[in-house]
């Protein structure tokens, strides 16, 4: 009899019984939006966590299969060439007794400023030198700055910064980049989409009275080892904002192209970590050098 092999691309109910392996957990966490990404394509999870890459497909997409639904598998058919995205069903969040805050907003904007964090850490984790402390290590474990034990305090609002006007609020989570004695902590504003002039500069503004009133220091606990990484669509808008910039040290800038509107996702790439970033009135920033 011939064997009928599921399309990795269904939805349609699976009749086998799944039994939760160590890596399906590692996924659940992954895709936990308070810890690493609220949605991720298939591909960059499973460069993220490692394995046979077409198991790997397989195993995801059965995890996001009825009645097990442990996942939530986003597809259309306008995306048949594309890699799945994954996010975490509302039934794992039952099950794991769980109730994390999800992020709204534009899901294209989402993506991109999450490839791009992805795209660092997958270069820290290759790098044997080099240690990522995320959010929430900066708030339970924290760093050790001037031989003592410094943290993150914790507030719900933590991530609403202080402005002239009111407050904003960064694109990414910060976390902190180690390497050979040194270190950054980073914080991330992603621009797929154009920003006129006045939008522009009320944002880097913003940064700038941030770090003009050290509120990194009085809110965070960072040190002056604090950078602004500024990711644009389109050169021409990077090079306007990098206009609004005297000479700084706390800011970096690269060009990113949308990929919402190709064919298909971009491989994952570590090209985030070890790329230079262009500084205004400074060398330029390379992490993957750090400490060198």
């Amino acid at each position: 009899m011939q064997k009928t092999r599921r399309s990795q691309f269904s939805n349609a109910p699976t009749q086998k019984a799944i039994e939760l392996r160590k890596w399906d957990y590692n996924v659940f966490k992954l895709l936990h939006p308070e810890l690493g990404y609220q949605e991720l394509p298939s591909n960059w999870i499973v460069a993220l966590l490692g394995g046979y890459y077409k198991d790997k497909l397989e195993r995801l997409a059965a995890l996001s299969q009825p009645p097990h639904s442990y996942l939530v598998r986003n597809k259309t058919k306008k995306d048949f060439f594309r890699h799945s995205t994954y996010t975490r069903s509302s039934k794992l969040d039952v099950m794991l007794e769980q109730k994390p805050e999800y992020l709204g907003g534009s899901r294209a904007h989402l993506l991109y400023s999450s490839l791009i964090v992805a795209s660092t850490e997958l270069g820290i984790n290759a790098d044997p030198h080099a240690k990522l402390l995320t959010f929430i290590d900066l708030h339970t474990i924290g760093w050790t700055a001037n031989k003592e034990r410094r943290r993150v305090p914790y507030t719900e609002d933590i991530l609403k910064i202080p402005s002239k006007k009111s407050y904003f609020m960064p694109d990414w989570r910060p976390f902190r980049i180690e390497r050979k004695s040194k270190a950054f902590f980073i914080f991330d504003e992603a621009e797929r989409s154009e920003k006129n002039a006045k939008e522009l500069k009320e944002k880097i503004d913003n940064w700038l009275y941030f770090f003009n009133h050290q509120i990194y220091r009085s809110r965070f606990n960072f040190g002056s080892n604090t950078l602004v990484r500024f990711t644009f669509n389109d050169e021409a808008t990077m090079r306007r904002a990098m206009s609004y910039v005297d000479n700084n040290p706390h800011f970096i800038f690269a060009q990113w192209r949308d990929f919402n509107q190709d064919i298909s996702f971009p491989k994952p790439t570590d090209t985030f970590y070890t790329r230079d970033y262009e500084c205004v009135g400074y060398p330029p920033v390379n992490f993957s050098k750090l400490g060198e």
